[in-house]
């Protein structure tokens, strides 16, 4: 499963443009991931310069 680190996420979006299903997706200037939605293509975590993203155990 993948999370946003909120504290290192810049809101800069770049997550949300690469996400084929739009799991990642912004609340309140932030990037939030919907796990139901998320099939773990690691797309969103590759592209974000700022570390913000990790994969967690479910």
């Amino acid at each position: 499963m993948l999370i946003v680190k909120k504290d290192k996420c810049t809101g800069d979006e770049l997550c949300t443009t690469v996400c084929p299903t739009e799991a990642a997706h912004m609340v309140d200037g932030k990037a939030e991931i919907d796990v139901d939605e998320c099939i773990e293509c690691y797309a969103c975590q590759g592209v974000c310069p700022h570390d913000a993203i990790e994969e967690v155990d479910d």
